[in-house]
């Protein structure tokens, strides 16, 4: 239990609610930072929940006391848009807060999560591309940007994101060396 709301595994059970805070969460945080016209094409693509995400064990929901969701993130081995998967590289996956929960730590207690579930699956390094809304706070859990890029959404929807890792320690051998 993190504050008010535990972190659990998502369940498809939990795809509607989470089409809608993340619809609410993409529509709201990221308008500083992307134009209107871009974000009435792409917040309809990005805001719905991933079905093959939910049932992979690997995202995450912080639920309140009364079972409320107040945000969402994962983490898998393939990557976002297609591709070979990396034995050791974890991918950022589809992290949203409600934004009446936004700064209450929501969002760090998932990643918390994220990383220990992923390091803890042999993951060395987590890969990410951040909207440019969200770069301080995948900084803030230890991400470093490499550069710009657009994803592609949908049918020809660039998207501008920023490109980010992380580095986990290997639990036993890095603990070593760093003595």
């Amino acid at each position: 239990m993190s504050g008010n709301f535990t972190i659990r595994p998502a369940l498809p059970a939990d795809i509607p609610e989470l089409n809608e805070l993340l619809y609410r969460a993409f529509d709201t945080q990221l308008r500083s930072d992307y134009p209107s016209e871009v974000l009435d094409r792409a917040v309809p693509l990005m805001g719905r929940a991933r079905p093959e995400l939910v049932i992979s064990g690997t995202y995450f929901v912080a639920a309140d006391t009364a079972g409320r969701l107040l945000g969402a993130g994962g983490w898998s081995k393939e990557p976002p848009h297609g591709g070979e998967a990396d034995a050791h590289l974890g991918n950022i996956r589809h992290f949203g807060v409600d934004p009446v929960a936004a700064r209450r730590g929501v969002a760090s207690a998932i990643m918390a999560h994220v990383v220990r579930d992923a390091a803890g699956q042999g993951m060395t390094c987590l890969d990410c591309l951040s909207t440019l809304s969200a770069v301080g706070f995948y900084r803030s859990a230890g991400f470093e940007p490499l550069g710009g890029q657009d994803v592609m959404l949908g049918e020809g929807v660039p998207f501008p994101v920023i490109h980010m890792v992380r580095h986990l320690l290997r639990a036993k051998t890095d603990t070593a060396q760093a003595r």
